[in-house]
């Protein structure tokens, strides 16, 4: 899938094959902009967790987006259990909470660019 390749996972996917257990991928369709299902996150794990390629928390998320010329573009990613989309919205995207399993949870505001 272009998307998966576009999100550069590779130095993950190096790490589960020397550990022997590759890493698995998640995808889910996503609307952060309220213009249709556009977005994608990927979640990249192992079946055991694999903690010794990803954090503590055992995977990585990562959102992808489509520019204009139609290319998929890695937005945000993350170590954490899953974001929270929030009401919140900036330049038509929802403001996203990242759940990192912490006291603190960042929020992703899109600016216009990034």
């Amino acid at each position: 899938m272009a998307a998966i390749r576009a999100a550069d996972l590779d130095s993950y996917i190096e790490c589960g094959e020397e550990l022997n257990k590759p890493v698995t991928f998640d995808t889910e369709t996503i609307d952060v902009d309220d213009d249709g299902p556009e977005e994608l996150m990927i979640t990249v794990h192992h079946a055991d967790g694999g903690a010794g390629c990803f954090s503590h928390i055992g995977l990585k998320k990562v959102l992808m987006m489509n520019n204009r010329q139609g290319e998929w573009i890695p937005n945000l990613g993350f170590d954490a259990q899953g974001p929270k989309f929030l009401p919140d919205r900036s330049e038509g995207y929802c403001d996203i909470e990242v759940d990192a399993l912490q006291a603190c949870r960042p929020v992703w505001r899109f600016n216009g660019t990034r």
